[in-house]
């Protein structure tokens, strides 16, 4: 009896705390939220401040903005910019939409997307490329503008300032929450966030909004898309959780392991960026 008490008051906090402790490190904060650069201030654009991850004899820098859905692939915009040779600054600012408002001029100068590209502005000299994710806002207009043409001004500014953009093409839900279930279930194979969704429901998911990016590129000369899917989904079904590894944070963000596997594609997207930006100058 003495000897299953003692087994017992040591698999009870063992347990415990294996249930309590975090699921899986891909699960942790991403590296704007780690660095404290998701809260929109104007100081981080300034490259050399505490959100600037520098390399050794940069050649220029880059800057992402945008919101969380940004944030969420800091990782890849990190090490592909470093990776070519550029410094990252990293200014996000979550749950605010990087859009300006025709209808309402005022309304636009006081919001953060249009302080932050005057900002840029001033930089001399100013980042090579500007890396652009944001979530689907429902938005009030007054004159019922599409998304499209609430997002072609930012571009038309940048374009102005002879800065090219790499625009994220729009994220999806998976309708699950990795985060909600503990590390034990987890290990046991009894975590429902562990789903298979088909890849091609997920892609018309968001056809509408991605139609709309889409046509905002379309419209100017100083702008790709990076269409993330077939990073996270390379499959006809495409797995939350796979190769011991999470690739969803939440319902509506990736994981740290996701945002790092996009490091090939940023790189390439920021490499035809560049070529942009060196025609604008030209």
């Amino acid at each position: 009896m003495m000897g299953i008490m003692v087994v017992s008051s040591l698999t009870i906090p063992l347990i415990a705390g294996i249930s309590s402790r975090p699921l899986m490190p891909e699960l942790d904060n991403h590296v704007d939220a780690k660095l404290g650069c998701e809260y929109g201030d104007l100081a981080n654009l300034n490259p050399g401040g505490l959100c600037t991850i520098a390399v050794d004899d940069s050649k220029g820098f880059t800057v992402l903005l945008g919101d969380s859905h940004a944030g969420m692939y800091s990782e890849a915009f990190v090490k592909a910019s470093n990776e070519l040779g550029l410094d990252a600054v990293i200014s996000t600012n979550s749950n605010h939409p990087f859009l300006y408002r025709p209808w309402d001029e005022d309304l636009t100068k006081s919001e953060y997307p249009y302080q932050a590209l005057e900002t840029l502005a001033s930089l001399k000299p100013r980042p090579s490329v500007v890396v652009i994710g944001q979530s689907e806002y429902p938005m009030g207009t007054t004159n019922g503008e599409s998304w499209s043409e609430m997002f072609i001004p930012v571009l038309n500014r940048l374009e102005e300032l002879d800065i090219a953009v790499v625009v994220l093409v729009s994220a999806f839900s998976v309708g699950v929450e990795p985060r909600a279930c503990s590390y034990l279930q987890v290990v046991i194979d009894r975590c429902n966030a562990s789903v298979d969704r088909e890849t091609n429901e997920l892609e018309q998911s968001r056809l509408s909004r991605k139609t709309e990016e889409r046509s905002a590129v379309g419209a100017v000369r100083n702008a790709v898309l990076m269409d993330t899917i077939g990073v996270l989904c390379p499959e006809a079904t495409c797995s939350t959780y796979r190769d011991g590894k999470w690739w969803w944070r939440d319902n509506a963000h990736v994981s740290v392991t996701a945002s790092r596997a996009m490091t090939p594609l940023m790189k390439l997207k920021m490499s035809e960026a560049l070529k942009l930006q060196n025609t604008l100058i030209d």
